[in-house]
């Protein structure tokens, strides 16, 4: 991914303006980076995953701390310090499906939509029981891949228990 020019600080949103032109602020994020991380296994031709070994959210991404603020999520950071502000509508979506990577050459800026369609879930090749999700097992239900066979085994289970309970009496 070929990488522009450094961008000029009043471009950037404000959030980040003061962090990418801090020196301490900048150390103390490459302090917390271990760029000899894992080869992502989907993606071996984009190389070793920079994994953040600072705080993580209870989604897996890494968060700097920048007290009085809020925490910023660390692979936006390193993605907005190379290539400037991520544009409006779009959010950086891991190449390397690795919540905790901040390398800038990992990161994209995509819809909201791509980044789903992309994402771990449209990857698995089974549903949850081991059913494939092939063209005749699959349907879709509010923009979810769905079992077939799970809704058909679901749907039995129910009519068995509605039929094995005895009607209640309405006082």
């Amino acid at each position: 991914m070929a990488t522009q020019s450094q961008p000029q600080a009043d471009s950037l949103p404000e959030v980040y303006e003061s962090i990418l032109a801090d020196p301490k602020v900048a150390a103390r994020f490459w302090a917390k980076v271990n760029k000899v991380g894992p080869i992502p296994v989907k993606r071996p031709d984009l190389g070793p995953c920079w994994l953040w070994m600072g705080s993580k959210g209870g989604d897996g991404y890494g968060r700097l701390g920048m007290p009085p603020r809020r925490p910023v999520l660390a692979h936006r950071l390193a993605y907005e310090s190379v290539n400037g502000p991520i544009p409006p509508r779009l959010e950086s979506d891991h190449l390397c499906r690795t919540r905790a990577c901040v390398r800038p050459s990992h990161l994209e800026a995509v819809s909201h939509r791509e980044n789903m369609r992309r994402g771990y879930q449209a990857t698995k090749p089974n549903c949850k029981q081991g059913h494939p999700f092939d063209r005749a097992n699959t349907y879709r239900l509010r923009g979810h891949r769905t079992c077939r066979k799970c809704n058909r085994l679901a749907v039995i289970r129910y009519l068995q228990n509605k039929q094995a309970s005895p009607l209640r009496e309405r006082p």
